[in-house]
């Protein structure tokens, strides 16, 4: 295994351990919704997949080409960064698991909120799209494309739990500068500029009143 090789699957390793400390580190403890615990099941599944090509890849049954190696380790040590500023971001306004029941009583609007309302979920699929370019198996590809599918229905779940909570309007208005997953730049300059700095660019008196955060 050559250094390309060996820092690609350091790499996601390190960051599915990191997804795992998040899930019993940093999310709101509780029980585990039914969604969650299946998603967790079909992600560590995808993982081992994932290990599985890269012992083949290991052991000189499969190849992988230096670049999407390189291409895929950047990519990772990148995400990593998205996934530890958006845990930054959180750290004080704990977020609930994906698929649970709970009401809002927060949004984030700070951080990499200011661009997507589901950083966690941009992440995530950042992350299997990069085991994919370095899993040498054109099937695997099978895996972003299926996770995606169930973080986009995740996303939509959180924010109908939105749409009924006392922060509707609000969440309204926050959705018409953001993207889900993927970001918008619909935002002026000037809105952009104040949600770097971690404050909402032109507050009203209810943004005063409300805690700013928000769901994974």
């Amino acid at each position: 295994m050559d250094g390309y090789s060996m820092t690609m699957t350091a790499m996601a390793i390190a960051y599915f351990v990191s997804m795992g400390w998040a899930v019993r580190g940093h999310f709101q403890a509780g029980s585990m919704p039914r969604g969650m615990a299946a998603t967790t099941a079909l992600t560590a599944l995808a993982f081992a997949w994932f290990l599985e090509r890269r012992w083949e890849v290991a052991t000189g049954r499969a190849a992988v080409p230096d670049w999407a190696d390189a291409a895929a380790s950047a990519i990772i040590i990148a995400d990593l960064g998205l996934f530890w500023w958006t845990v930054t971001a959180t750290r004080q306004n704990r977020l609930t698991l994906a698929f649970s029941p709970d009401i809002p009583s927060f949004i984030v609007a700070s951080g990499p909120y200011w661009l997507v309302r589901h950083p966690f979920y941009l992440s995530y699929l950042i992350f299997w799209s990069a085991t994919a370019l370095g899993s040498a198996s054109s099937a695997y590809w099978l895996v972003p494309f299926g996770l995606a599918i169930l973080y986009f229905g995740a996303a939509r779940a959180e924010e109908k739990k939105f749409a009924i909570s006392p922060l509707a309007t609000e969440y309204n208005r926050y959705r018409a500068r953001t993207g889900m997953i993927m970001p918008s730049f619909r935002r002026t300059r000037q809105t952009r500029q104040a949600s770097l700095w971690g404050t909402p660019a032109t507050p009203t008196a209810e943004d005063a009143r409300s805690r700013w955060s928000a769901d994974e």
